[in-house]
């Protein structure tokens, strides 16, 4: 994905609007949580890595209910019952009420 295609996805869903360019570079250089981790660190963001990485994929989500549908059916089927927390399932019963 070119740095332009990125941006444009960063657009539509919306997540840090006012910081595209910069979510575009750190987005496409960093291929890991710990990538995103250092990241935050030399930029001096008040941010953590796993908040950054958070606001996008809920934004995502927000944005495209195919992938929000997708993402929570595989949830279920890759996640055995007894492995998830009461909050998880909690957490994903609403994400699941939000669907049309």
């Amino acid at each position: 994905m070119t740095r332009q295609e990125l941006e444009d996805k960063l657009k539509a869903i919306g997540s840090f609007p006012n910081s595209v360019p910069q979510s575009a570079d750190i987005l496409g250089r960093c291929k890991t949580l710990q990538d995103v981790a250092e990241e935050m660190v030399r930029i001096g963001s008040s941010c953590g890595n796993a908040q950054y990485v958070f606001f996008h994929f809920k934004a995502l989500l927000n944005y495209d209910i195919r992938f929000k549908e997708r993402f929570l059916s595989d949830a279920k089927l890759r996640l055995q019952p007894s492995e998830l927390s009461q909050s998880i399932l909690k957490n994903i019963s609403n994400l699941e009420q939000t669907l049309p």
